[in-house]
């Protein structure tokens, strides 16, 4: 059996063409190719080695190498006396009949050369030049298991090399005595592993015999998975939406910027003061957008050869993450200026991440390079690869290559190369599966200096400056558009940027940002069209705060902070109406439209006729109280059934009608109730109930009721999540009936919020009073900003006895929100407000935690 086997994968080996092709691939595997014209095979001596100035290259990450090979990965170590003080160069020129042109990795002495995939491939193809003067090569390899056929051939007849044992498991190629120049391929072997059986995962070169240079060829194999098409598809904005990328002002704060406006609104402030390299900028943006992670470094500074760190802000948590990590600790070399660099894309599960290499008198003869960063199944990343490299500069004061930035799409890699003139300036576009250079559009005066780029969800890439613009993939940009964000509703002032910017520094995209969903049963948002969901905006909102999520979640009462309607009524289908109160806030300076629709049909759906007559909610700098009325309402839903009400709020300009119930709005909130159906008749009439937190710490619970006979008991009952209720006690009424008066206590609530209702018992049937609602803030917050006035800083110290989350909002004298970050506290946590950018005013600080609000002013002179 083994014999037929091996029988089967000499006939696969020697059908294959012996010279000139690259992998040709079985079905389900697809032609990869590491190509070293594009690659920077790295040594450790000259301007790799390190210095006291920074890490370079140490012999260790010299000796093994990881390079990208589409989307598989291998790594390349020596050893037993082989050295590379060249890297790739294109010294050997013999390459006729070879499988590779251009640049080949210079190799001296005997020892080895690994070459470990992984993952399986099949079809290696290598080749192996300048093989002379009585030098010998052995090629062996192996799926990690067992041994696999190789096949070399001699690329000039086999007169000056002469191989034995081909095909075959160590196949042997020994050369005569002669010595060839560079320019000839009298010493070239073709190494050809099929991997017919199961794959190959290592293959071995043993140099052996006379000492001597030697050079490695590009690699091509066959690999399994190829690069994800459409991979931003799921970042699709909703109907009427628009698209968003990321971008820094060249300071401490990542925008995200309206593709079609260029409008640009504030996401979040890096923590450079708290950097001991005394950084300049947040630089070199990577967005995540499946796990909403935005990658990004400080750069410049004091000490620039020591920012090596790639840092995470968490848009789940809108915080900065402690997933830092330090590139060196991956295999990723950094030199004289560190990490900085405006290249940085995430794209099919991985962060690609440019490092540039030039120092500062453009004499390193350094390459800048891509790396491909790979992270485990605890979002940890773990290693990295090299992907893509181009000389940083010609090592003699002409820089050749510097990143305003790159993206990545459907396995292209692009590169605007911004190296300062029209002759450096470059648009690379680079195929990450074959490893060729598709296009290089050089600038000249009638096109777009490369610039800062974020792509779309649908594949289209935004040109980012001062303005932004569609590159249209041939070296040009279409008409921009000026970013914009200088209005106190937006954050910063790109009109002029802060410390005299007004450019973008680095962009990232694709970009959705949270919306605040419905949150009703999954009928009332059907998936033929949008969910109901809203953009936050501050000015216009339900309540006293929003809720915003990535997707539509949960159920009323148990994943939303729903809290414009304090005391939701239960429905007597009886009385043939249905009055509610809303609290509403529009502080837009434009009229804003209220409609609230109540399911009393009970099919699961919002419809036009259950909806009520659309309310004009002026500007006011107030929360204004607005009653919501359904008059004349015939429903059959039974006794101690639920139903739902929606409540929307957003500009008159986005015309919202009593047909949107669902659908996407660029403003104001949606609000989802669950509502008690009760319409038994009762011995008793609730004249009203109310709970109120005490000093203390105690709930104090106050009704009036006007009871007849026959009425039996009230019981109350807690809830957490106006879903499970719990029962805390029976209540006798009164002697003699007629309208009496109650107050009872609960000395014991739970924690945060709180529901209360009344159970009412009669003879064979109950009913329940309207729901109130408590916030008991068990733990509290501590809240110091100093100074107060506030010139050029302030820091929120927050201080607490049990850990929480305290998102904090900063509001200007117009109601907008300018400035919003989170925190973790646990004992005392700092926050260093941004207040040099902010113009002189009155400011609102607002600090929740645990549902808890509490607002203090800041003056900023």
């Amino acid at each position: 059996m083994k014999k037929r086997f091996l029988t089967a994968a000499l006939l696969i080996i020697l059908l294959l063409p012996a010279t000139g092709s690259k992998a040709q691939c079985p079905g389900g595997w697809t032609a990869a190719q590491t190509n070293w014209d594009w690659l920077d095979y790295l040594v450790n001596g000259g301007n790799y080695a390190p210095t006291g100035n920074y890490p370079g290259v140490p012999a260790a990450l010299a000796a093994t190498q990881a390079f990208a090979l589409g989307t598989n990965r291998f790594t390349i170590a020596y050893a037993g006396g082989i050295a590379c003080t060249l890297g790739e160069n294109v010294t050997h020129t013999g390459e006729a009949g070879s499988f590779a042109t251009g640049a080949d990795v210079q190799y001296a002495n005997n020892g080895t050369v690994t070459i470990t995939f992984d993952t399986l491939v099949r079809n290696v193809q290598f080749s192996l030049y300048d093989i002379d003067v009585n030098q010998t090569a052995t090629v062996t390899a192996s799926d990690g298991a067992a041994a696999q056929v190789v096949n070399m051939v001699a690329v000039n007849g086999g007169v000056n090399l002469i191989v034995a044992g081909s095909p075959g498991l160590a196949p042997v190629a020994t050369a005569t005595a002669a010595a060839f120049a560079n320019n000839l391929n009298n010493a070239a072997l073709n190494v050809t592993i099929a991997g017919a059986l199961t794959g190959v995962k290592t293959v071995v070169i043993t140099i052996g015999g006379t000492a001597g240079d030697w050079w490695l060829s590009d690699i091509n194999a066959c690999v399994v998975k190829t690069f994800t098409n459409n991979y931003y598809l799921d970042a699709r904005p909703f109907t009427g939406q628009n698209t968003y990328i990321l971008a820094t002002p060249d300071s401490n704060s990542v925008s995200y910027i309206d593709s079609a406006t260029g409008r640009g609104r504030f996401l979040f402030s890096g923590n450079l003061a708290g950097d001991a390299n005394s950084p300049d900028y947040v630089n070199g943006l990577a967005y995540d957008h499946k796990n909403h992670y935005l990658y990004y470094v400080h750069d410049f500074g004091n000490n620039a050869y020591n920012t090596r760190t790639i840092r995470m802000w968490d848009y789940n948590t809108e915080s900065i993450s402690a997933l830092n990590f330090d590139v060196n600790t991956i295999g990723i070399p950094t030199f004289d200026i560190g990490v900085e660099s405006a290249g940085a894309s995430f794209y099919d599960g991985s962060l690609y991440f440019g490092v540039e290499a030039h120092n500062g008198s453009r004499n390193s003869n350094r390459e800048a390079i891509i790396w491909r960063i790979d992270f485990n199944a605890a979002g940890t990343p773990y290693r990295s690869s090299q992907v893509f490299a181009v000389p940083s500069d010609n090592g003699g004061g002409t820089l050749m290559h510097d990143w305003n930035d790159f993206v990545l799409n459907n396995g292209i890699l692009y590169d605007f190369d911004g190296a300062g003139t029209t002759t450096q300036d470059n648009y690379y576009h680079f195929d990450m599966q074959t490893g060729q250079m598709l296009q290089n559009y050089t600038t000249a005066p009638t096109h777009n200096v490369p610039r800062q780029v974020g792509n779309t969800w649908s594949g289209a890439i935004i040109w980012a400056y001062d303005s932004i613009g569609v590159y249209n993939g041939t070296g040009g940009v279409g008409a921009k558009l000026k970013i914009f964000g200088n209005s106190p509703n937006y954050f910063p002032d790109w009109a002029k940027g802060p410390s005299g910017f007004g450019r973008s520094g680095d962009a990232a995209g694709p970009f959705k940002p949270k919306t605040d969903f419905g949150d009703a049963p999954a009928t009332y948002d059907p998936a033929t069209g949008d969910p109901a969901t809203h953009e936050m905006d501050s000015t216009i909102k339900i309540g006293v705060s929003e809720d915003r999520e990535f997707a539509k979640k949960g159920v009323t009462g148990t994943e939303d902070t729903d809290n414009g309607i304090a005391s939701l009524s239960v429905f007597d289908p009886g009385t043939q109406t249905y009055l509610v109160q809303v609290s509403v806030y529009n502080n837009s300076g434009s009229p804003a439209r209220l409609i609230a629709w109540f399911d009393y049909n009970g099919n699961g759906v919002f419809n036009s006729s259950e909806a009520i007559t659309p309310i004009t909610v002026n500007s006011s700098s107030s929360q204004q109280q607005i009653w919501l009325w359904w008059p004349g309402i015939i429903s059959s839903l039974p006794n101690g059934s639920f139903t739902y009400l929606r409540v929307r709020l957003t500009s008159v300009s986005n015309g919202m009608t009593t047909s949107n119930p669902t659908g996407f709005y660029d403003d104001g909130e949606v609000e989802d109730y669950r509502v008690l159906v009760d319409n038994f008749p009762l011995a008793v009439n609730m004249v009203s109930f109310e709970a109120a937190l005490q000093p203390g710490k105690k709930v104090k619970l106050n009704w009036t009721a006007n009871e007849d006979p026959g009425f039996i008991s009230y019981a109350i009952e807690r809830s957490s999540d106006s879903r499970n209720w719990q029962h805390l006690e029976f209540i006798a009424p009164a002697a003699g009936g007629g309208l009496q008066n109650y107050e009872e206590w609960d000395n014991q609530p739970l924690p945060g919020v709180s529901y209360y209702r009344l159970k009412m018992i009669s003879s064979g049937n109950s009913r329940y009073s309207d729901v109130r609602i408590i916030t008991n803030n068990t733990s509290g917050t501590d809240i110091l900003i100093t100074p107060n006035p506030a010139y050029e800083s302030a820091r929120i110290r927050l201080q607490r006895t049990t850990p929480a989350e305290a998102k904090i909002r900063v509001m200007n004298a117009q109601g907008a929100m300018i400035y919003r970050t989170t925190v973790v506290v646990n004992g005392t946590a700092y926050v260093d407000l941004p207040v040099s950018l902010w113009m002189p005013g009155t400011y609102i600080v607002q600090v929740i935690t645990n549902n808890e609000v509490v607002n203090q002013k800041l003056i900023v002179k």
